[in-house]
This record gives structure tokens, C-alpha cells and sequence, in this order.
């Protein structure tokens, strides 16, 4: 598919190459995108668009533009505003991409439209396009806000629920914003275009231009403020504060709020390492208390080596563990007896000394669960765990009546666990914790004032693979180096910051193991792209490095790719 803005690109693409003698792999490089999609745009074609971003980096970084010529270059390359959004100058505020989109049923449609969009262009902080058709698919790919004007005879035409309908689906694609306005008040909207607008506002163009312009700016400030909500940066590492603007919830949010009002005795949360399982315990623990729940926390991370040097002193110290936070007068040393065993003496302490006397519900929550899966009593403690579990049916009366156990861990439980069957982990509701999608990337560049471009966040997500820890690691230190995306990735090149810090701490894990093992499989695989076995594959994935299946490996992201490739070369 060819248009002569493709043509035109491809014409002027071809220009530059030629000048500065510029291979095609020297644009894929530049600017991150295939090879193919840059034999694309040398085609004309649009099935890879050439966004903002890329003809920016092209102008400064590859034809070396500056000045008059540079101007010219990207007014040739459909973008003539971008010079307000050069990388070098990411941090200043940039100019919201609004289109007014109409259907043209009705002469009245084309007014209306072209006033606002006329009142718009007034405004220092608006770029404006005005649309009738999606003939300009790039120009909708593009914007901030998709401004749709509506009227009370095309508001029931299948025309504009089709145009509505497209509107909306690039929308998504892209999370941008669309919006409904009308000149006169809508009295019966149909479900299906009011379904596809977030918000309908009715803005009277037959009143004088003040007070037009006064509503349409209220509107637009108002989605302002709760898109780019202002925001102070916090610490990345650690769980996420609970009033945290940087937090970004996820359907394991909804899943674990499910499971828990539904009463389920078992809550694992599961995910690899830095993903957010610890945020997401706390957000359950707060709810709880919400509700009237009383929360006993337990992080086995804590725990010392003597703690985990028997059954016993495990069991001793998680029940002294309890004492502390319940303030109970009678520690388990004092009721404990030799000849019972340790699992026995724990169980009636639980009973008896924690649960009998809370008369309310209770989540015992515990933190780096499989800490412990390593040690020889593993399968006693997590079988007890499951005895309480069945207790709720066949014991009504028992306390662990009103005990919810939430576990979070990042280990595959049944490679060490000896007898599954007396497993919690296969009886539990499952509440898998996984990385960011595009929608839940770009909430979260938003928290930090949209400092990523909208074309920029599809690699950002490859880049990252959506990690929460590396996302809001790279976004955090963009912002504080005050470093736009391709300038952020070229300082990490010849500089330690957090986030090399992380990649050497990987590298550490993995030499530091015993026999080597995992690193050994690291190196196999960046050879063959295959791990030989399920259990090497869950122990990478549980730390975090690899992603997909066992028969389709991959790793995590493209920067763990690139950086563990380069090391182990």
C-alpha cells in the first residue's frame, strides 16, 4: 500500500542515504526497528509507519540535521511540529496532539468541528488536526485525544458508529483518549456509541466563543489533570508504598480481591523475581484489615540460618515470630514437649495460643514462601499448611475455620516438593503476577509525566519486556538525569547506574550457585536457544531471566538478552 506521503518519504529517506553514504542497517539501528521495517518506508509503504520518534532520531542522529535543514527535513516527513519535540528537549512541556474527528452527515457537523478545532489551534498547548474520515490513519495514531463531534441525527447513523467504532479500536492500540462532544444536549444516546466514549460533554456552539471556550478548556483540563497527575519520585527498590502514585494495578489486583472475598482458604501469588509480588501482599493486607481481618505477617526472608537449621527451630521461631506481633503472654518454649513433634507442638500452639483467642477472621500472609524449599523439613511445614486447609471442612468448629494463608513465591514448588498430594500449592487459588502490558506501561509512563514518547513505548515494552522493577527503574533515572529515551540508552553505555547495578547482580546469582548450574544453562541457551529440561527452565524463569515455555524459551526482555549475550560471548 502506497499514498503520497509514503512516496514522499521514501524520496526523501532515500536523498539523505544517499548523501551521507547510509546503509539501510544503520537505520535499523538508529532507531530500533527492523530491517524490513525500514525497507518499507524506503518502499513508500505504510504497514510500518514512520512515527515522530523515529524521523527525530533520524534529523539529529544519523543525517546529522541541524538548523533551516533540519526544519525542512521533518516538514518533508509529515511530522513540521516536531521540532518542538526534539529528544534533547523531552523534559519541556510538549504540546497535547488533539484531532477532531467528525462525520460530515450534516453541514452543522463540518461548523462545529471547525470551530473547535479553530479554538484549539488559538491555544499554545494544543496541536490540532481536523478529520472527516479515517483516510489519515497516522494522524490518529499520533494523538493525545480524539475529540469525536456528534449531533442528534448522527449519533444514530451506522456511518458514524462504524468511524466511532475504528476511532476506538486505535485508540486502545495506541492509549489514547476518545472523547464525545455535542453542540445541543443528547437526549438517548445508543448503548453502543456510549460504550466506546469515555466521556460525552456537551459544548453549545451557538453561545458566545468565551464561554465555548471556557467549557472545551474545563474538559480538556480535567482530563489533564487525571491523565498526567503531578507526581514526586519515591525509591524504586522494595515493595510499593500503598499510597504510592507509581503503583499500577494489574488483573492479579481484581484476582486476589476475588479470591478473598469469596473466602478462600489458600491465596499464591506467584510470579519471578522483582515483578511486584510483595506490592500486591500488601495491597491484600491493607484490604483485610479493611475488612476486619486480623493480619499476621511472616517474611521467611528474615528468617536466620540457625531459624532454618531444623523443624524445630523453624517452627520456634515462626511461632515466636507470631507471639512478638499478638503480644501474648506464653511463648512456645514454655508449652513445648520433647516428646511430641515439632510439627505437633507448633500446630496446638497455632491453635490454641494464636487462633482460639482471635475471635475475628485471620490472613496469615507470608512472604518468600519457597525460602524454605531448599531445606529437608519443607514438605512438614507446607503439609501442616495444608491440614488447616482441609480442618475448614472437616472440622467447622476448628479455628482454622476463620484462617486464610496467603503465600507469595517465585520457585517452582514441585521441584522440591517429595509428595505433591500433600502440597498447599495444588490446592490453593492461583493468582499469577505477571509483567506490564502496553495499557499498564503507558499508566505507569504517565505517573511520571509521559516522558516516553507515544511510539516510543512499544519498544520501551520490548526493552523491558514490561518488568516492574526495570520499568520504573529506567523512567525513575530518565527523569532524574532529565535524559529522553535514545539518550537514556546511550548514557547506560558508559556509565553505572541502578540499572547495571541490577544486570551485575543477575550475573553474580547465577556464578554464585552451586555447581554453576544455571549458568551453565544460560550459556546453552544463548547458544541453541533451548534449555534441556523443565527443571532448569522453571528455576530461570523463577529468577526472573526467561520467559514462555519450556518448548519456546525466551528471554525476559531484549536488554537481558543483549547484556547476558555480551558477558557470556
Amino acid at each position: 500500500m502506497t499514498s503520497p506521503i509514503g512516496e514522499q518519504t521514501a524520496r526523501v529517506l532515500k536523498r539523505h542515504m544517499e548523501r551521507g553514504n547510509i546503509r539501510q542497517v544503520d537505520l535499523a539501528a538508529a532507531t530500533g526497528v527492523s530491517r524490513k521495517a525500514v525497507s518499507d518506508w524506503l518502499k513508500g509503504m505504510l504497514a510500518n509507519p514512520l512515527k515522530q520518534e523515529h524521523v527525530l532520531v533520524l534529523a539529529e542522529r544519523v543525517f546529522r540535521l541541524q538548523g533551516e535543514e533540519k526544519r525542512e527535513f521533518l516538514v518533508d516527513m509529515g511530522y513540521p511540529d516536531a521540532i518542538l519535540e526534539s529528544p534533547s528537549t523531552s523534559l519541556a512541556v510538549r504540546q497535547c496532539r488533539v484531532v477532531v474527528l467528525y462525520s460530515a452527515l450534516e453541514v452543522r457537523d463540518k461548523q462545529y468541528a471547525t470551530a473547535l478545532a479553530n479554538l484549539l489551534k488559538t491555544q499554545a498547548n494544543y496541536q490540532v488536526e481536523l478529520l472527516h474520515q479515517l483516510d489519515k490513519i497516522p494522524s490518529l495514531t499520533r494523538a493525545d485525544w480524539i475529540v469525536f463531534c456528534l449531533s442528534p441525527y448522527s449519533v444514530y447513523s451506522a456511518q458514524l458508529l462504524d468511524l466511532l467504532d475504528s476511532a476506538y479500536q486505535i485508540a486502545q492500540k495506541n492509549c489514547s483518549l476518545l472523547v464525545g462532544v455535542s453542540a445541543k444536549k443528547l437526549e438517548d444516546v445508543p448503548q453502543e456509541v456510549s460504550n466506546l466514549l469515555s466521556n460525552i460533554q456537551v459544548l453549545d456552539i451557538e453561545n458566545v466563543r468565551k464561554e465555548l471556550e471556557e467549557a472545551f478548556g474545563s474538559l480538556l483540563q480535567q482530563l489533564s489533570e487525571k491523565y498526567h497527575r503531578p507526581y514526586e519520585l519515591e525509591m524504586v527498590t522494595g515493595a510499593i508504598p500503598l499510597d504510592s502514585a507509581f503503583y499500577v494495578e494489574r488483573l492479579c489486583d481484581e484476582s486476589f480481591k476475588s479470591c478473598f472475598e469469596r473466602g478462600d482458604s489458600a491465596l499464591l501469588i506467584k510470579g519471578a523475581r522483582q515483578v511486584g509480588k510483595t506490592s500486591l501482599l500488601a495491597r491484600g493486607i491493607d484490604m483485610a484489615r479493611r475488612m476486619g481481618y486480623h493480619v499476621l505477617l511472616v517474611d521467611f526472608q528474615r528468617f536466620s540460618q540457625h531459624d532454618l537449621h531444623s523443624l524445630k527451630d523453624f517452627f520456634i521461631a515462626f511461632a515466636e515470630l507470631l507471639a512478638d506481633q499478638l503480644r501474648l503472654d506464653i511463648y512456645p518454649r514454655e508449652v513445648w514437649r520433647e516428646g511430641r513433634s515439632a510439627s505437633v507442638n507448633f500446630d496446638l500452639y497455632i491453635r490454641d495460643y494464636v487462633l482460639q483467642p482471635l475471635q475475628q477472621r485471620v490472613l496469615l500472609a507470608i512472604d518468600e514462601a519457597d525460602r524454605i524449599l531448599a531445606h529437608s523439613f519443607s514438605d512438614d511445614v507446607f503439609s501442616l499448611f495444608r491440614s488447616w486447609h482441609n480442618d475448614r471442612s472437616l472440622r467447622p468448629d476448628s479455628p482454622c475455620h476463620r484462617l486464610t494463608i496467603a503465600l507469595a513465591y517465585s520457585t517452582e514448588p514441585y521441584l522440591f516438593i517429595k509428595d505433591i498430594t500433600q502440597s498447599p500449592f495444588n490446592i490453593g487459588s492461583k493468582i499469577p503476577v505477571e509483567d506490564f502490558d502496553l495499557a499498564q506501561l503507558s499508566v505507569l509512563n504517565q505517573h511520571y509525566g509521559s516522558i516516553l514518547y507515544r511510539g516510543e513505548l512499544e519498544e520501551f515494552l520490548e526493552f523491558t519486556g514490561g518488568q516492574p522493577y526495570l520499568s520504573r527503574c529506567i523512567l525513575n533515572d530518565m527523569v532524574i538525569r532529565k535524559l529522553s529515551y535514545y539518550d537514556f540508552l546511550l548514557y547506560i553505555k558508559n556509565h553505572d547506574t541502578a540499572l547495571s547495578d541490577h544486570l551485575k547482580r543477575i550475573v553474580y546469582l547465577l556464578s554464585q550457585e552451586t555447581g554453576h548450574e544455571l549458568q551453565a544453562a544460560i550459556k546453552e541457551f544463548i547458544k541453541t536457544g533451548k534449555v534441556e529440561s523443565q527443571r532448569l527452565f522453571s528455576r530461570l524463569r523463577s529468577a526472573g531471566i526467561i520467559a514462555g515455555s519450556v518448548e519456546y524459551p525466551r528471554f525476559r526482555c531484549r536488554l537481558y538478552k543483549d547484556y547476558l549475550t555480551a558477558h557470556f560471548a
